[in-house]
């Protein structure tokens, strides 16, 4: 077992994890994100039925790509697990949200209101650490679909998202809503 699987007993779990989803096989995913912080062994087997081996980090393309294609049947715990324990979640429009819990308690109230959000990138771009997407997030929910042009920036250390930025305009939103302040 390698120095950092060592540091961090629950890496091969998410490793297993972030493959399972970005192979599509989401019921892998859910059996596997129980198992996240019981695998204590390197050798496990190939679930997803790709060539990744629990001792292969994903790219931190791959970690986007899988968490930003994990909305669309969204589950608060399973979107939670890619982010880093203190991870900052920032939708630049609002107030930046920190630590893993409370971006998982964020989404959970996000759901309340959207079934799910389909990430249409159309642009990807990593180097090194950072990822950075173009796309347009479907909003489904509310009877209706609403389209938000996006500019993601995501940081990635050690197999988790260690920031997301969101840049979008929130008048977009207002109006999709009806939200929007009266004119004086």
């Amino acid at each position: 077992m390698d120095k950092k699987s060592t540091s961090y007993p629950c890496v091969a779990a998410r490793n297993l994890l972030v493959g399972a989803l970005i192979s599509g096989k989401h019921s892998s995913a859910k059996q596997l994100f129980g198992l996240i912080g019981a695998i204590e062994s390197t050798d496990v087997p190939d679930l997803s039925g790709a060539r990744k081996r629990a001792n292969r980090m994903p790219s931190p393309d791959e970690i986007v790509t899988a968490m930003c294609r994990s909305w669309a049947e969204p589950d608060p715990d399973q979107i939670s697990a890619f982010f880093a324990e203190d991870a900052v979640y920032h939708n630049i429009p609002m107030e930046p949200i920190h630590g893993r819990a409370a971006i998982r308690e964020f989404i959970a109230g996000f759901l309340d209101t959207f079934e799910s959000i389909d990430f249409d990138v159309h642009h990807q771009v990593a180097a090194g650490n950072i990822v950075m997407n173009e796309r347009t997030d479907i909003l489904r929910g509310l009877g209706k679909d609403t389209p938000l042009p996006v500019v993601g920036v995501f940081e990635v250390a050690d197999g988790a998202i260690t920031a997301w930025r969101d840049y979008f305009d929130m008048a977009a939103i207002n109006r999709a809503f009806g939200t929007e302040p009266a004119a004086e």
